[in-house]
C-alpha cells in the first residue's frame, strides 16, 4: 500500500512541543497496526506552505521552513527521494 501524507499543521502557539513528533509516530503505528505494514510507503513533500503564502516558494524564508521540515522528518526516519520529496518505508514501519 502507499500512503501519501498530505498536510499536518500544528498552530504556532503549540509548535516545538513533540506534538507533530508523536503525530506522526501514532499515523506510522496505526498504519502497522490497521494494515500490517508490509508492503507499505508513505510518501510526503516536505514544504513551509506557512511561508510560502506568505513570502513566496522563492524566498529564504521558505528555504529555511522547508529545511527545517526535512531535518524534522529525517529524525522520524524519512529519507530523502529528491529535493524535499520524502518516503518511510514498510521496513520501518
Amino acid at each position: 500500500m502507499v500512503y501519501v501524507l498530505d498536510q499536518i499543521t500544528i498552530d504556532k502557539e503549540f509548535r516545538n512541543r513533540g506534538i507533530g513528533s508523536v503525530i506522526i509516530k501514532n499515523l506510522l503505528q496505526m498504519i502497522n497496526y490497521q494494515f500490517g505494514g508490509r508492503g507499505s510507503t508513505v510518501f510526503l513533500c516536505a514544504s513551509d506552505y506557512e511561508a510560502a503564502a506568505q513570502y513566496g516558494f522563492e524566498s529564504s524564508e521558505y528555504e529555511k521552513g522547508k529545511n527545517r521540515l526535512i531535518e524534522f522528518y529525517k529524525k522520524l526516519g524519512f529519507c530523502i527521494v529528491k529535493d524535499n520529496i520524502m518516503v518511510y518505508t514498510e521496513k520501518d514501519i
